[in-house]
């Protein structure tokens, strides 16, 4: 149902396209996944429901806080974090990093939550490709102390890492290497199945055989069914 909702949801906003698209692995594309397109208030929402709804049914006791890096997780975090407080009336709290460190007022690199060591954190973050972004947040909020909880993301390109062993999804790696368990509201199999699957989806993304095709042959070159 979940994968149904998201590939709507990202059709409305324009959050996925297809064409040709380098990604930030160097991977040549033929398609694109933009979270930042979802960026109008009520769909924001829409998509952070989604989110808390995986994480309810999950974690208990719910995190302590959610993290989202820099910059697209930012409202991730933000939405998500408001949707679980609202949903559960229980307090869930956000951080995110910076970029840069600040060097005054405040200063430092985290914003919102500082996150300590007795805190249980969820990472979300939008799509997961290579796992380099991921790497990057397990990497900072392991140096609080906190007890990582698990990882969240949007959906799942379900590509091979860009190192490692070369059967193993960035999926799979980041699990593997972190001890923590990874879910996605979807795999890019399930959105193109779901759009496949609605008439009227299908025509609204541009879904031809020619770009199902093209798909076909990427996945087959970059990622495990």
């Amino acid at each position: 149902m979940s994968a149904a909702k998201l590939s709507k949801l990202l059709i409305d906003s324009g959050a996925l396209r297809f064409g040709s698209f380098v990604t930030k692995s160097g991977r040549e594309s033929p398609y694109f996944l933009n979270f930042g397109d979802i960026c109008d208030g009520a769909a924001l929402q829409r998509l952070a429901d989604l989110y808390a709804a995986l994480i309810m049914r999950n974690f208990d006791p719910l995190p302590d806080v959610i993290f989202g890096p820099a910059y697209k997780g930012i409202p991730l975090a933000v939405s998500i974090a408001t949707s679980l407080s609202r949903k559960s009336r229980q307090g869930v709290s956000f951080s995110f990093d910076r970029k840069e460190s600040k060097a005054h007022g405040e200063g430092g690199l985290m914003v919102g939550r500082q996150i300590t060591a007795n805190q249980r954190v969820v990472i979300v973050d939008d799509v997961l490709t290579s796992g380099l972004s991921i790497s990057h947040s397990l990497d900072f909020v392991g140096r609080t102390g906190a007890k990582i909880a698990g990882i969240v993301v949007g959906v799942d390109r379900c590509e091979l890492a860009a190192v490692g062993i070369a059967t193993q999804t960035a999926a799979e790696s980041i699990q593997q290497k972190s001890g923590c368990k990874l879910w996605s509201l979807a795999t890019i199999d399930e959105v193109t199945a779901a759009l496949a699957a609605d008439d009227s989806l299908k025509k609204a993304a541009g879904l031809s055989p020619q770009v199902i095709e093209s798909i076909t042959a990427y996945r087959k070159k970059f990622g495990i069914a």
